[in-house]
């Protein structure tokens, strides 16, 4: 039995209505004002035995993204759905993959790059013989065998401190204040030299999916990549959401998606539109998500006469 301690129980759901301005005036700010997390800690430094554990087995990646001054992502499986190396499935298409790429900032890129360069010499490629397996005897659904050895996900009951600082399910900060630039959210990016990172990114993804599937499974892959917004301040870092026929990133009910190649063409047309912040955003949270945009809006001074937000009627 495996153990998922960021699996998110069912929540009360809350519909929101947020007026132009108030990200650049409320939620930056307050996004800002929050350290660093420790998930993205534990990225950078190599002490998440999850990270580490997925570059050995071929599941992890640095993309750099052309030059040090637009930092890179570090793509990984998602935790959250891939807490065990089982929950990753095998389909007529290829693999159903749920990835999850952070923003790390240019001040720590020489930190991972050391612990990769590392990992890189002793990698296993374990799980990427797997991906890469075209044993056409298994069921379309079947999944896919896990490697003989056990280290790469916790059974419950294992101790959490024993999977590294900034292990998935650490939801604490880290001492380390954001440096400047500091990207939280898609909603930050703005100008040339950020729209240039954006379409690197967009390269990256090729690259990426490229090497986890095989030749004959890219052709037919149904690929879904987009931002969140808004996040919980632990995970106020540029993140990418990356689905591999796995289902579509955005276009739920709860509208809090941006697709990758749309903000792209958007932000082609137009390097400054989201920094204008001049759009009413329609969309819905869970509580604590609520909880997180009412403490910006109090720490702006915006929480009276609801300037800035509105609520409407909860539902479970």
């Amino acid at each position: 039995v495996f153990h998922n301690p960021i699996k998110s129980d069912a929540s009360e759901v809350y519909a929101v209505c947020q007026q132009p301005g108030f990200h650049k005036h409320a939620l930056r700010p307050f996004y800002g004002s929050q350290p660093v997390s420790n998930v993205v800690m534990g990225i950078v430094h190599g002490s998440s035995k999850y990270a580490r554990d997925a570059i050995e087995f071929g599941l992890a990646e640095l993309v750099e993204l052309g030059g040090d001054h637009h930092g890179a992502f570090f793509f990984m499986p998602n935790p959250k759905y891939h807490w065990n190396l089982d929950d990753i499935v095998t389909t007529e298409l290829g693999p159903r993959l749920r990835v999850v790429a952070w923003w790390i900032h240019p001040a720590f890129l020489s930190n991972i790059r050391a612990w990769v360069a590392a990992c890189g010499k002793d990698q296993l490629r374990v799980a990427d013989r797997l991906l890469r397996v075209a044993d056409r005897t298994r069921s379309p659904s079947s999944r896919m065998r896990r490697p003989s050895s056990d280290m790469l996900f916790p059974s419950e009951g294992q101790d959490h401190a024993s999977l590294g600082l900034g292990a998935p399910g650490d939801f604490s900060y880290s001492g380390v204040s954001k440096p400047g630039g500091y990207l939280h959210t898609y909603r930050d990016l703005s100008g040339l030299a950020n729209l240039e990172m954006l379409e690197a990114l967009v390269a990256g993804v090729g690259r990426f999916v490229e090497r986890i599937l095989d030749s004959g499974a890219l052709g037919s892959a149904r690929l879904s990549a987009g931002f969140h917004y808004p996040v919980r301040p632990q995970y106020s870092t540029l993140h990418l959401q990356l689905r591999v026929n796995a289902g579509d990133v955005c276009g739920s009910t709860e509208n809090r998606g941006a697709d990758l190649f749309k903000l792209l063409s958007r932000l082609k047309a137009d390097p400054d539109a989201l920094a204008q912040d001049t759009e009413m955003l329609h969309y819905q949270v869970t509580a604590n998500l609520r909880a997180a945009a009412i403490a910006a809006a109090r720490e702006a001074g915006r929480l009276k006469s609801g300037i800035g937000l509105r609520f409407g009627a909860r539902r479970s």
